[in-house]
């Protein structure tokens, strides 16, 4: 699993989420967060620019679990995923707990949008 996190400025509207198959059970997942846009002047032309954060993650998937521990992925590592479970454990209210859970519900949700296992 290969992730790449940047800075990314555009002038087309960045999709929130996208999953391309590349073959062979390989898949790019690219996830946008916090997008913005603002006016940028060209010699006197404005144009609407859009910039975002951008995570790429190349992976293979061969089945529904992996494909949501991917998921989680661009957003939690595995000592997020611990740290965020013992809060849960300590504190079943706990904020942070409860926005991780809701988090993983959501994955769950988008690989039944994106994959057919």
């Amino acid at each position: 699993m290969r992730l790449e996190q940047s800075e990314s400025e555009s002038n087309v509207i960045p999709e929130d989420l996208k999953v391309n198959d590349l073959g062979n059970g390989l898949y790019e997942i690219v996830k946008n967060d916090n997008i913005e846009s603002f006016e940028k002047d060209h010699e006197g032309i404005v144009e609407v620019m859009y910039k975002c954060d951008k995570k790429i993650l190349r992976t293979v998937i061969k089945d529904k679990a992996e494909a949501i521990v991917v998921f989680i992925r661009l957003k939690h590592t595995i000592d997020d995923e611990l740290a965020l479970t013992n809060k849960g454990i300590t504190n079943n209210q706990d904020v942070g707990y409860t926005t991780y859970r809701d988090y993983v519900a959501w994955c769950k949700k988008q690989v039944d949008v994106y994959f057919a296992f």
